[in-house]
């Protein structure tokens, strides 16, 4: 085998591996915004997997993939990257529902990196999807400047952590469910108040009317 095209990154401590998993099962139950537990998790998961990048994309309402996290590309990316349906290999695990691992995707037509200096550098890539049950809503990757294979160790752990992820996005879908539910109580109640308070207006008015007459 090519010494270019090696295996990386095994991991061979595992006190070290349970304890990234318990860090990213706190995060899981925690009450911190959904960019900041993500940002978390892609940085926990980036120093366990001794990769350059790990990024987090997660689909948007007008169908576009938007990057929510980012470690190890360029700070003004997040939040303003959006990759539209086959536009790289981000698209291509969205499509298939599995994960993809490729030594170096440079060699891959289907690749298209960001424009952006170190984007560019990176050749290794591994992606899985992000899944609530059967509906698939985003992905996450993992990226190393050099070229090389990822072990199967490896992409059972993005997997693992993948599973973690989605549930956190679950988890933030109910909240969100919940609080729009709550409003919509309120504003309910309050026009019932309201409707309530005009009829009695009217019913006063009528009153007085007729007392007049």
């Amino acid at each position: 085998m090519d010494t270019q095209m090696r295996r990386r990154g095994t991991i061979k401590d595992p006190e070290r591996l349970i304890g990234a998993l318990l860090e990213i099962g706190n995060l899981v139950g925690s009450v911190m915004r959904l960019d900041d537990i993500l940002d978390r998790i892609a940085r926990i998961t980036a120093d366990l997997m001794e990769v350059s990048v790990c990024s987090i994309y997660l689909l948007q309402e007008d169908g576009g993939l938007a990057l929510r996290s980012n470690v190890g590309l360029e700070s003004g990316l997040k939040g303003n990257v959006v990759r539209r349906r086959g536009d790289g290999l981000q698209w291509v695990v969205m499509e298939s529902n599995a994960i993809l691992a490729l030594a170096d995707a440079t060699l891959d037509p289907r690749h298209r990196p960001l424009a952006t200096p170190l984007a560019a550098q990176c050749r290794a890539f591994l992606g899985a999807p992000l899944r609530i049950q059967d509906e698939v809503v985003g992905l996450m990757t993992v990226r190393r400047m050099d070229a090389a294979e990822f072990t199967p160790e490896q992409r059972r752990l993005l997997e693992t952590v993948c599973k973690q992820v989605a549930i956190v996005i679950e988890k933030a879908r109910m909240y969100e469910d919940k609080m729009q539910a709550e409003q919509l109580a309120a504003v309910a109640v309050s026009l019932s108040g309201l409707a309530h308070y005009i009829k009695n207006i009217l019913f006063t008015s009528q009153i007085g009317e007729y007392l007049v007459d």
